[in-house]
Parts: structure tokens; sequence; C-alpha cells
């Protein structure tokens, strides 16, 4: 009878076991894909407020998001109201992102709509930017990490740039060139 209770307590901790592992890696997988959207976001933000400011002053497509999209794909790993802003923004950011496209493929007489389409986009913009600041405080409840500040050093026009030391080894470092053998 005691090896029954035994073997019972064993089969309850070893699923108590499993389904806490199960929580700890979702835990895992929800705080690295917040930290990494909060990364993406940071940019998203510096570029919506560049088209708020100048309009769109690229030629490609600045507003892509592919973690947002693995965020959306995997959006059963956060609370509702977190899913809920990730799906706004998105919409929102898309919205935007539609109306620079069709600004830039304007041609011919479309030309000349330009300075009314202008207010339209720039206003798909400032929604898309005001979006952002709900989804990050959620993001950090959700256990994402603020990305650091960027350290980047300013330019100075009067020196010229040198290219940082490399951290990666140059692809052909230290090898011979293969002779070729001589066909007789």
């Amino acid at each position: 009878m005691g090896e029954l209770i035994v073997g019972g307590l064993l089969v309850v901790l070893g699923f108590v076991a499993g389904r806490i592992e199960a929580w700890m890696e979702r835990r895992r997988a929800r705080k690295t894909i917040a930290t990494a959207l909060l990364m993406e976001l940071r940019w998203l933000e510096g570029m919506l407020s560049q088209v708020m400011e100048h309009g769109p002053t690229m030629s490609y497509d600045a507003l892509e998001h592919p973690t947002l999209f693995h965020a959306l794909d995997n959006m059963s790993l956060f609370e509702p109201d977190t899913a809920q802003r990730l799906n706004h923004f998105h919409n929102l950011l898309r919205n935007c992102r539609d109306a620079l496209n069709d600004y830039r493929s304007a041609t011919g007489a479309q030309r000349e709509e330009r300075a009314k389409r202008r207010s339209f986009y720039q206003n798909r913009a400032w929604y898309a930017a005001n979006a952002i600041a709900g989804l990050v405080e959620r993001l950090k409840v959700e256990g994402g990490e603020m990305p650091p500040p960027f350290n980047d050093p300013a330019l100075d026009p009067t020196v010229p740039l040198v290219p940082p030391p490399r951290s990666f080894p140059k692809h052909r470092s230290g090898r011979q060139a293969i002779q070729p053998e001589e066909q007789s």
C-alpha cells in the first residue's frame, strides 16, 4: 500500500515539475519577444517621428517590422491587454505604411495631389506613434527590458572615417591560394 502512495506522489510531482518547466519556458519566450520588440519599437518611433516631421524621405519602407510580426504570431504568450495593443499598433502602422506606399507610387497627375496627401500620411504616422507609449508599458509589464541607449559616437565631418576593428576574422585570412596542378 505504501508503494502505491509513493508511486502516486511521484506521478503528481512529475506532472507538477513538467507544468512548471512549461510555464518557465513560456515566460522566457514572452520576455525575449517583448525585449526584442522594444528594440524594434525604438526604431519605429524614430522613423514615425521623421515621417511626421519631414515626410517620406527614403525610397524604401523604413517602417518594416519583422519582430512585431513574430509577436503577432505568438500572441498567445501575452496577456489579453498586451495582445490587443500589439494588434492595434500593427493596424495603425500598416495603415501608415499603405499611405506612404501610395504616396511613393504616385505618378503624373497624382503628383499634384501630393501636398494634400502629405497631411493624410502624417496624421496616420501620428496615430501610430502615439500608440507606442501604451504598448511599451505593456511590454515592460510582460517582462521586456528596455534597450540600452545608443552609444554611437558623434561624427566629426573634418575627421575621415576609419573602420572599427573587425569583430569576426576575415573570410580568407591566413589561407594560401590554391595552385592549379599541372596537367600532362
